[in-house]
């Protein structure tokens, strides 16, 4: 994948410098407003608030990995972050926001399909997975779908934000051919994330429902806005009887009131437990608050804050905040300085 980022990355940079051709400059003298609309592209575009800060993050990131505790595995997690960068600024800078727009729908319709298809084979290669009939990846919870991922929680953060474009699409695009493609995405997509077993199957479900609303409230044919509203509600909710009633990996098949028991009695340490956590990492934080200690080491630096009696490898802070703070510490003390008194 770095390979890939690096070598379009280059293919970009080359674009940037190469010289100036004929077809930059205007084709005819009667077009003054072409002249002046036309560099009005994606090359003009990105330098926006949100580009300066990833550049800002990169940077204390570069300082934090400079200073870290354990230098090999920051140096592999910074390695990281500039290819996720890189496919961000590759992604903005070459969809052209200009007046250009059957060009411009042309190139987010591209990025779209490739989404959208790439989802597709991991969202089918998942059900094969599950139901045991092509196997291809290690998983580390056997009795969960995770595709082409280790960890099924990791494949149900990925389906949480790939999934609401199907949906979306279906909901809210025009009623042509592709419709029933994108109602059959979204219902395999969803059934992967159900069979993940995830907390964020939950949220995803919420989320779903509010597009709903939105749909029927901004449809002019609110008539059949509600009917696909209702359809899709009922599918939830007929696929939450379906794992509720049938056995799953932590709820074997028993009573419903057995397997409310069991989901509370599952629910709460993984909530509590994590609130726990939340305060053990706290110290850390507050022993490296200008660098922290750097991207990556985590799991090395919070065994020595580890509450006792604790017998598992804690190696995620389980919190995108209290990670950042603990492995690149300025950007706390940088977020209370911006804040004020």
């Amino acid at each position: 994948m770095r390979l890939t980022v690096v070598i379009a990355l280059l293919a970009w940079l080359l674009k940037l410098f190469q010289p100036i051709t004929s077809n930059q400059e205007p084709e005819t003298k009667d077009q003054p407003a072409t002249k002046n609309q036309e560099p009005t592209t994606s090359n003009q575009q990105p330098t926006t608030n949100l580009e300066l800060l990833l550049l800002l993050f990169l940077l204390i990131a570069l300082i934090s990995t400079l200073t870290s505790i354990y230098k090999r595995e920051s140096i592999e997690t910074f390695a990281n972050l500039l290819t996720y960068a890189s496919v961000f600024f590759l992604i903005t800078h070459n969809i052209e926001l200009s007046n250009q727009q059957p060009r411009t729908n042309n190139q987010i319709h591209r990025l779209t399909t490739a989404i959208l298809f790439t989802s597709l084979i991991l969202g089918v290669y998942g059900l094969l997975q599950y139901f045991h009939i092509l196997e291809l990846t290690p998983r580390v919870t056997p009795l969960r779908v995770s595709s082409t991922y280790y960890n099924s929680n990791h494949y149900a953060g990925y389906l949480a934000m790939i999934t609401p474009i199907p949906v979306a699409l279906f909901l809210f695009s025009p009623l042509s051919w592709k419709t029933p493609l994108y109602a059959a995405l979204s219902i395999l997509l969803i059934i992967n994330l159900a069979l993940s077993y995830s907390w964020g199957s939950v949220a995803f479900g919420i989320a779903v429902i509010f597009l709903i609303i939105m749909r029927i409230r901004q449809s002019k044919r609110k008539a059949l806005a509600t009917a696909i509203a209702i359809a899709i509600l009922a599918s939830f909710a007929l696929l939450g009887a379906l794992v509720m009633l049938g056995p799953t990996p932590q709820l074997p098949q028993s009573t419903l009131e057995e397997r409310y028991t069991n989901m509370a009695k599952i629910a709460h340490p993984s909530l509590f437990g994590r609130l726990f956590m939340y305060k053990n990492e706290i110290p850390l934080i507050l022993d490296h608050p200008i660098l922290g200690t750097g991207p990556g080491t985590f799991i090395y630096a919070f065994t020595q804050y580890r509450p006792l009696g604790l017998n598992l490898l804690w190696n995620y802070a389980h919190n995108d905040y209290l990670q950042i703070a603990s492995e690149i510490g300025l950007i706390l003390k940088l977020g209370h300085f911006l804040e004020g008194p």
